[in-house]
């Protein structure tokens, strides 16, 4: 049975994530803070491990050894400037920690989900060989999204293989803080305007 490792299992994407990885017979560890919402993880034979992404040892010890995948999913997507000192901890650090733990434990494969926003603006197709030109973005999420990427791809090596997925946006069943809110808005007619749809941004 393959072994994976998830952070952020409890997120809107991680959730997806966990039912997918056990549908398809894997045995699924996740590093869940506590206190934090578990929501649809109560009712998935998921082994959960108390830890903190800003605490290196518990990632360490949360993550089991030799497993096939370890999944970094968990960031902070803070937009308010007071919380950027935690975000930077979360997202940069904690990424660090993630890396670390991976090589300690002898992890076969890091998947690192970063962001298309680490591209930027860009006129045209988006492909592997596309600059990173965002890191001097004043938005520290973006900041510390490329930050972080950076670490991931420095850590590919012949010991730990590293993927890095840049997600648009992201939107589907179990969404309760995103898109969903606009979709429920224009549901309820309470969006106060909506533009005539005649402009193009391609």
């Amino acid at each position: 049975m393959s072994i994976a490792f998830l952070t952020g299992a409890n997120g809107f994407v991680g959730q997806h994530l966990s039912r997918l990885l056990i549908e398809e017979g894997w045995e699924v560890h996740a590093l869940l803070r506590d206190g934090s919402d578990r929501g649809i993880l109560e009712q998935m034979p998921i082994q959960a491990h108390s830890g903190d992404l800003t605490d290196s040892e518990s990632v360490l010890a949360a993550m089991p050894e030799a497993c096939d995948v370890v999944f970094h999913v968990a960031a902070s997507t803070n937009l308010w400037t007071p919380n950027n000192a935690l975000q930077t901890q979360v997202n940069v650090a904690g990424t660090r920690h993630v890396i670390e733990a991976a090589r300690s434990k002898g992890a076969r494969r890091l998947v690192h989900t970063s962001t298309v926003a680490v591209f930027g603006f860009v006129h045209g197709r988006i492909d592997e060989t596309t600059e990173r030109n965002d890191s001097g973005d004043w938005i520290n999420y973006i900041r510390t999204k490329t930050e972080a990427e950076r670490l991931a791809l420095v850590a590919n090596n012949d010991d730990l293989e590293v993927v890095v997925v840049n997600p648009a946006h992201v939107m589907g069943p179990l969404d309760r803080h995103n898109w969903v809110r606009l979709f429920q808005m224009v549901a309820e007619q309470r969006l106060p305007g909506i533009p005539p749809g005649s402009g193009s941004f391609v």
